[in-house]
């Protein structure tokens, strides 16, 4: 109770030296993601430093969830993107041919949440179970990652491998950002997270020195700030998880966490990342 993220340490520490902190934190959030995102902030506030998390979990993911891809539907950051590799094969990928087919589509869109709400408002009424689809929907998908995991014997320990095609995109899309940063004049800090070390990690060894290795050359190659943290965190201010099949829930069961961390853990790595940041900063903090 009361315990508070690195991001809010971070805050506070900055705030002192009257820099204003802004974090945006996504579940698995791809570098796709984050290279679109980063476009579109640049345009809408004067950014001067860029803190940048590398997780080799999130080269996995090729997800791009909606409230991201709409900022596709925007003109100016549209035609910023369409002149990198990444913002190419985002709107290939999205379909995003032409503004006048992505405002037909927002109007579709219009009528069919008109619909949406006339439905709501009718079967709502007759029907109890109708206001509760959504929740209903994600008990059924939770249920089916669940089942998936018991059937091929998947918990938090499993070795995660790397998938060549998404790796591939999202390093691409970390050239992307840094290059973005550069043409913009924002210092960047790139770092590796902290990973718990007293046993195994779920990765392939030769893959995650692969992976941890090319992060830093393109860091170094791009000359912004680069620093790796994965050894940051005791064992002790790690902790455990909630089963992730059906197995684990059943003997109420739990596994080792991998990516979380205790109050003390989030104190030491909002230090860590403070520390690298007044490396570049002095100017600026003293």
């Amino acid at each position: 109770l009361g315990d508070e993220t690195a991001a809010i340490k971070l805050y506070r520490y900055l705030k002192k030296h009257d820099i204003y902190t802004l974090t945006f934190s996504q579940a698995n959030a791809n570098l796709q993601e984050h290279y679109l995102l980063f476009t579109y902030l640049l345009d809408q506030l004067s950014i001067k430093t860029l803190i940048l998390p590398i997780i080799f979990d999130d080269t996995r993911e090729d997800n791009i969830r909606s409230d991201i891809k709409e900022i596709l539907n925007n003109k100016a950051i549209y035609k910023k993107i369409n002149q990198t590799l990444t913002g190419k094969s985002l709107i290939k990928r999205f379909n995003n041919k032409d503004f006048e087919d992505n405002f037909s589509k927002n109007s579709k869109n219009i009528e069919s949440n008109n619909f949406e709400n006339f439905l709501d408002e009718k079967f709502g009424k007759i029907w109890p179970l109708w206001n509760k689809r959504e929740i209903l929907r994600g008990n059924l998908i939770n249920s089916l990652y669940l089942i998936r995991n018991n059937v091929f014997g998947i918990n938090a320990s499993t070795i995660r491998k790397k998938i060549p095609g998404r790796y591939n995109k999202n390093i691409n899309a970390y050239k992307d950002i840094l290059l973005l940063a550069k043409k913009n004049n924002v210092e960047v800090l790139v770092y590796i997270p902290p990973i718990r070390n007293d046993v195994t990690i779920p990765y392939d060894l030769n893959e995650y020195n692969s992976f941890k290795k090319e992060v830093s050359i393109i860091a170094n190659d791009s000359d912004v700030h680069f620093t790796n943290l994965e050894n940051l965190i005791p064992p002790n201010y790690w902790g455990v998880k909630p089963s992730t099949n059906y197995s684990g829930k059943i003997k109420k069961s739990y596994e080792l966490d991998f990516m979380h961390f205790q109050s003390k853990g989030h104190e030491l790595l909002a230090e860590a990342i403070y520390f690298e940041i007044t490396k570049f900063l002095k100017k600026i903090i003293y």
